[in-house]
């Protein structure tokens, strides 16, 4: 029975000193990540470095968007060496909104399997293209890392707002875009910013734009003779002696640049060929070369002076901006539907131009009309019409002279008046009057409707009927009408006149009773006188 009992110790002693005879293996650290830069924007490059892991395994990394989780690292891009330090491959930084976003590395490709985390704080930046340029070129602003859906979004350019009543929105993933034309500003480098709702101007990394010299035109077509503005930035503090020039010739002349290098100037086109021209500056310090050209096309127009005024009036026509040299040029004016020749086989000399053409305005409607031209290489649709605006009157209406108001015309029975009124003044030229006699003094029932054409110079009007009027009550009215149809009133109230003394029948009636009366009489003193015999 002992020798079991001595085993049993025995064998007690020996599981109890395995644990000691066994080599110890030191505990595995837990799994630790810096992440390199901590901070930083969107599309900036991060790698992370780490201890604690194990190189017999695969790593992936995952980095949370606002729009969820994304793979950013696989396996192949992970490093762990024997002592478990890791280092990934570098990685840019995903579209997402600023603050904090999770960074996961994970033993398996799964976001769920992570062995270690960390947050990496985005910030907003902006970004432009191109970044450098002249005043009045479109620049396009590129915001990124702002807040999930911002609002309000403003566009800084030196710290002030470019665009004070264009906001932009942020996607939700705190990305926006816009765009704004280079404002006045000196040569050199300046900060293009922004700020929102969510986001302070000093919160974002502003991008630098290199403002060089340059010129904007205003318009950028148009005709001979028309005023356009030249407008300049980007040229050095206050630079003197500043020239504007139109295909090589001074054109205008600015003494002193503003201090922010800036300066504006106005001339009218010189006269040119149809086409395009080319419109530079230079200063004491800026050449020409360093400044980029500027076209102005040239198109071809017709001009009138006056551009207002009467049927009658004499008007002028010049053409410029036609091909140099071109011939069998017509021009017209639109009259009353259809045209009358202003001019024609005239030919442009070597800058297009053409003209001191004379026209005496013909009778035609009050109202624009317009002057056009066409020549051997220029169509109607090429060219630019003119207008000439036939002035409206008020035209009185006529003082009447005869019959007077309430007279008699006539004796007996018909009658044959003359109508006679004072002539109306007017700027147009009076067309002709209109004469209008009725038996009732609504004017239903008219007796007489005539237009009558006055004799040219005449202070009076007059006009006789070529049959006469019956015995009774008549009424008459004049109106003026003139040569650009503008229509006068008629006199109110009409006049009114009685055409005869007495009708037919009274006076035949009249004369049967003197006849009669005459037989008496002589009946009476002749007769009767008579002795018998």
């Amino acid at each position: 029975m002992r020798l079991p009992v001595r085993l049993v110790i025995a064998l007690l002693i020996w599981l109890v000193a395995i644990p000691t005879l066994i080599p110890a293996t030191p505990a595995q650290a837990a799994e630790t990540i810096t992440l390199r830069p901590s901070s930083a924007n969107v599309g900036d490059e991060l790698y992370i470095t780490g201890s604690g892991f194990s190189h017999v395994y695969d790593y992936w990394v995952y980095y949370k968007t606002d729009g969820g989780w994304e793979e950013v690292l696989d396996r192949y891009d992970c490093t762990v060496d024997v002592d478990g330090y890791l280092r990934t491959d570098e990685f840019e930084i995903p579209a997402s909104s600023k603050g904090d976003h999770e960074i996961r590395v994970c033993d398996d490709d799964d976001y769920r399997d992570w062995v270690a985390r960390e947050d990496f704080e985005v910030k907003p930046k902006i970004e432009v293209d191109p970044d450098e340029g002249h005043m009045a070129m479109e620049i396009e602003v590129t915001g990124t890392g702002f807040a999930s859906e911002e609002t309000n979004i403003q566009i800084l350019f030196d710290g002030a707002v470019v665009l004070p009543t264009q906001l932009f929105t942020a996607d939700d993933y705190g990305t926006w875009e816009g765009t704004f034309d280079v404002p006045r500003a000196s040569e050199g480098k300046h900060d293009i910013s922004a700020k929102g709702n969510d986001t302070d101007e000093d919160e974002v990394e502003e991008a630098d734009f290199t403002v060089e010299p340059g010129i904007s035109v205003s318009p950028q077509e148009g005709y001979v003779g028309e005023i356009i503005t030249v407008m300049g930035s980007g040229f050095a503090y206050r630079e003197s002696n500043i020239r504007v020039t139109y295909d090589g010739e001074q054109v205008g002349e600015i003494p002193r640049a503003e201090s922010d290098g800036s300066w504006e100037t106005s001339f009218a086109v010189p006269p040119s060929v149809r086409g395009r021209h080319k419109i530079d500056a230079y200063g004491s310090s800026t050449k020409a070369s360093e400044i980029e050209d500027k076209n102005f096309e040239v198109t071809p127009k017709v001009t009138v002076q006056p551009v207002t005024g009467y049927v009658g009036t004499t008007i002028t026509v010049t053409g410029g901006g036609f091909y140099a040299e071109e011939t069998n040029i017509e021009v017209r004016y639109d009259y009353n539907g259809s045209y009358d020749t202003v001019g024609q086989n005239i030919a442009a000399d070597g800058n297009g131009s053409w003209g001191r053409i004379s026209y005496v305005v013909p009778a035609s409607k009050y109202g624009a009309h317009k002057v056009d031209a066409k020549g051997y290489q220029s169509s109607y649709e090429d060219v630019t019409e003119a207008t000439f605006t036939i002035q409206q009157e008020s035209l009185p209406s006529p003082t009447l002279i005869s019959p007077a108001n309430g007279g008699r015309v006539g004796f007996v029975a018909k009658a044959t008046p003359t109508f006679e009124w004072a002539a109306v003044p007017a700027n147009n030229g009076i067309a002709y009057y209109d004469l209008q006699v009725a038996s009732d003094g609504e004017f239903l029932n008219l007796v007489l409707n005539v237009p009558i054409t006055p004799e040219p110079g005449a202070e009076n009007v007059t006009y006789t009927p070529q049959e006469a009027l019956e015995y009774g009550s008549y009424y008459w009215k004049v109106r003026a009408v003139d040569r650009a149809e503008d229509v006068g009133v008629w006199n109110d109230p009409p006049y009114s006149f009685h055409a005869g003394l007495l009708p037919l029948w009274a006076f035949i009636v009249i004369i049967a009773l003197i006849a009669v009366l005459i037989a008496v009489l002589v009946f009476v003193f002749v007769i009767r006188r008579k002795p018998y015999y």
